[in-house]
């Protein structure tokens, strides 16, 4: 029929060898084909019934026009399986990728109108409800809750008053805690730094180690003298560099460093039981934390003193208060729509396809997922049975 003989030595139109394998497979795809088809066909004609049950206007639409696609297609399919016709797989194909987008836009309506317009009409009839509920409301006793609250409100202005006072207070507390933690860091460096400078001068300035001295020092002694030196130097040097950075460079690990360097007995023998340096030694978990405070720089959210505990106290009032009045104006409604203020049930007012489009909701979804899936099933399906089948004139 193809007129070709490479054609009969070889049916399967693809690099393999064998005509028996190659009719093998195809026989195979062609069955597979067939099967998937029927199950598309069946699907389509499931959402097309699903789509007239539960849904109205567009979505209705959108879902017969996917079950009549996936209808087609699977239609296509079994007889380009059963005719293994390339062509037919081919066209098979091209209506399944059709189907899919339509299946897409199937899922998506759904939710739309299920969650987004039907979720607004509920909306909208809840606030109509309340309006309702609020406009039945007898005048004195609205009068005797709007009387009410007039009453506590000079009380919560009060409250308010007071709340600003102490927020005032609580900024002015922590502003005081961080200046204090600024002067006690620089309390315990400008001490680092005297005790370092009067090492210094007490070598360079005194008068009995001249040079001729320190040129007849033993070796032991000139490293001792250039250890104290180097140290002192080290601790000037490193304190003026943090004043000149405004503070901002100097961290724990080295202030422990210096200070440990000024301790040292081996190069200060004189300063290893100094009762100031041994004070900032045992002062060194202060010093973390007010470093720590100053690194970081959150001072507003610390709470010194006593004024937040006011400040909590008074927002719990406030609070409270609000409560309150919140559940009195919830009686009063609730009273009102139990003597039948309220209105008819909600349920009732919404529109018929809100009702009967959230009772398909889920089965409907169900088939929209499903019918992805048999559509990306059945593409692949066709394309490798088109593959595996020679076009005419081939």
């Amino acid at each position: 029929m193809y007129g070709s003989a490479g054609v009969h030595s070889n049916p399967s139109g693809m690099l393999l060898s064998g005509g028996s394998f190659g009719r093998k497979s195809q026989a195979l795809w062609a069955s597979a084909g067939q099967l998937v088809s029927m199950g598309q066909a069946g699907l389509g004609l499931v959402i097309m019934l699903l789509s007239w049950l539960f849904f109205y206007e567009f979505t209705e639409a959108t879902g017969l026009m996917l079950g009549a696609a996936m209808l087609a297609a699977g239609g296509v399919g079994w007889v380009g399986g059963r005719a293994r016709s390339a062509n037919l797989s081919n066209l098979h194909l091209l209506a399944t990728l059709l189907a899919l987008l339509l299946s897409f836009n199937f899922i998506g309506q759904v939710v739309r109108e299920v969650h987004v317009d039907c979720g607004l009409a509920e909306l909208f009839l809840q606030g109509r409800m309340l309006e309702e509920r609020v406009t039945a409301l007898r005048q004195t006793e609205a009068m005797h809750t709007v009387y009410s609250r007039l009453n506590e409100m000079e009380d919560m202005l009060t409250l308010v008053q007071e709340g600003a006072a102490k927020t005032l207070e609580l900024k002015g507390e922590q502003e005081r805690l961080r200046h204090t933690d600024a002067a006690y860091i620089g309390a315990k460096l400008d001490l680092l730094r005297r005790h370092a400078q009067s090492a210094l001068d007490n070598i360079l300035s005194n008068p009995n180690l001249n040079e001729t001295v320190v040129r007849n020092l033993n070796e032991a002694d000139k490293d001792y003298l250039r250890k104290r030196l180097d140290t002192a130097d080290r601790v000037v040097a490193r304190i003026q560099k943090h004043h000149e950075e405004d503070g901002q460079d100097i961290t724990f690990e080295e202030y422990n460093e210096l200070l440990s360097a000024l301790t040292d007995a081996s190069v200060f023998a004189d300063k290893h039981g100094d009762g100031d340096l041994v004070q900032a030694r045992a002062e060194l978990p202060n010093m973390a934390g007010a470093l720590k405070r100053r690194r970081d720089d959150e001072y507003h959210h610390l709470l010194p003193g006593s004024a937040h505990k006011d400040l909590e106290r008074i927002n719990a009032r406030r609070a409270r208060s609000r409560a309150e009045w919140e559940r009195q104006l919830t009686q009063i409604l609730d009273a009102q729509a139990q003597a039948g203020a309220g209105g008819a049930d909600m349920g009732t007012q919404l529109a018929e396809h809100c009702v009967r489009e959230s009772r398909g909701h889920a089965i409907t979804m169900a088939a929209g997922l499903l019918a992805v899936a048999v559509q990306l099933a059945s593409a692949y399906v066709a394309l490798s049975l088109s593959m595996r089948l020679p076009l005419k004139g081939d």
